[in-house]
């Protein structure tokens, strides 16, 4: 598959899972120098879920975890809803929006 096809892949499936709460599409841009084409999404205003830890883990109660697991695990059942899989789920993809968390990606 060529780099241009996955990355329609990426794209249609983001926009499938568009009605489940996910980060808004904005568009399509490509890179100058690369030419490698890139999804334009909305900016998740609390970073990753590595980069939020690192700075709240202790801060954070049992019932915070609880939330924030349930959070991700619904949106990982409305990919699972919508036929996807996400394929590249990790705490870099896993983004902090307001106070919940998105998965982002499509891991196609």
């Amino acid at each position: 598959m060529t780099s241009v096809f996955i990355f329609i892949l990426q794209f249609r499936n983001h926009a499938k899972c568009l009605g489940g709460g996910f980060l808004k599409l904005y568009g399509v841009t490509q890179d100058p120098e690369t030419q490698e084409y890139m999804i334009v999404m909305q900016y998740a205003n609390n970073g990753s879920l590595l980069s939020y830890l690192v700075q709240n883990i202790n801060k954070l109660t049992w019932l915070d975890k609880l939330r924030h697991l349930k959070d991700i695990a619904n949106y990982l059942r409305y990919i699972h809803s919508e036929r996807l899989v996400h394929c590249d789920l990790h705490g870099g993809n896993i983004v902090m929006n307001s106070n919940s968390y998105v998965v982002s990606g499509s891991g196609t």
